[in-house]
C-alpha cells in the first residue's frame, strides 16, 4: 500500500492512499485512519500542517486597522477638509491661524506623523521574505529610529 499522509489546517489528515485522495477526520473509528495508522506503524509518518505564509494583503489590511484606530476614513476627509478652509481663509502659514485652530492643526499632524509610520512599517513588513506569521504583533509595527 502506498500512502502519503499530512495534517491539514482543520486537524485532518489529508492522504493519499494507492493514488487516490482522501481527507481523513483524526478519528481511530474511521477505516481509513485505521488504514494510516497501520502505515504509521510501519514507520509512515504523517506530516504536520505548515501554514502558508501570510500574503501581503494581509499586512496591508492590518496596516489599514492600526490606521482606522487612529483616524477613522470619515475624520481624515473631515480633517483633510478642515485643513483646506483653514488655508484658504487664513493662508498657508499656520503661525498666521488663531491658537485654537493651531492646536487643531497640532492634534491633525501628530495623527498624520503616527499614520506615516504605519505606512512605513506596513512596506517595511511586506518586503519581508518571508512574511512572519506572527506580523501582526505590535513589536512589529513599533516605529523604528
Amino acid at each position: 500500500m502506498n500512502i502519503t499522509a499530512s495534517y491539514d489546517s482543520a486537524g485532518s489528515i489529508y492522504a493519499v492512499i494507492d493514488g487516490v485522495e482522501f481527507t481523513v477526520p483524526d478519528d481511530m473509528s474511521n477505516r481509513h485512519r485505521q488504514m494510516i495508522a497501520e502505515w504509521e506503524g510501519e514507520g509512515g509518518i504523517i506530516a504536520q500542517f505548515v501554514p502558508p505564509a501570510p500574503m501581503i494583503a494581509e499586512v496591508k489590511a492590518e496596516a489599514a486597522r492600526r490606521i482606522e484606530a487612529i483616524m477613522p476614513d470619515y475624520k481624515q476627509r473631515n480633517v483633510m477638509a478642515w485643513g483646506l478652509e483653514t488655508m484658504m481663509v487664513y493662508g498657508t502659514d499656520p503661525a498666521d491661524w488663531p491658537a485654537q485652530l493651531r492646536a487643531v492643526n497640532d492634534q491633525a499632524q501628530a495623527a498624520w506623523a503616527a499614520i506615516k509610520a504605519i505606512r512605513v512599517r506596513s512596506d517595511e513588513i511586506e518586503a519581508m521574505q518571508p512574511i512572519p506569521a506572527d506580523f501582526v504583533a505590535d513589536h512589529y509595527w513599533a516605529a523604528t529610529a
